[in-house]
């Protein structure tokens, strides 16, 4: 984070700050020259709420088209900020009908953690 020129401190107890960019592009340029949106790999940087610091998980290829090692899926990213947050990934919500919402239906990402 400190490369982004945010100040190093730490992230206050329950808050896990994320910088995600929706998908990746591409890894190769389109007819026009330009790239286009890519949801096989992409990065995600997470801090506080016990994510250790430095870490990188997971590989792409030599293409960064698809991962090699260590595919999380969106689900598990939502399971692991509710887990920071104190919710264990079973926790459920309730709708306005009262029917129950499971928070997450991913699994922890206990390697960064």
């Amino acid at each position: 984070m400190a490369a982004l020129g945010v100040p190093r401190q730490p992230a206050p107890p329950l808050q896990v700050p994320a910088d995600t960019a929706g998908d990746g592009h591409t890894p190769k340029f389109n007819a026009t020259d330009g790239r286009d949106h890519w949801g096989q790999c992409f990065s995600i940087a997470l801090a506080g709420g016990g994510v250790r610091g430095g870490v990188v998980h997971g590989k792409s290829d030599g293409h960064a088209a698809f991962p090699v090692s260590g595919r999380v899926e969106p689900r598990d990213l939502l399971a692991t900020m509710f887990h920071c947050l104190g919710h264990a990934a079973e926790t459920q919500l309730y709708d306005t009908e009262g029917r129950p919402i499971p928070i997450s239906r991913g699994r922890v990402i206990d390697e960064i953690l």
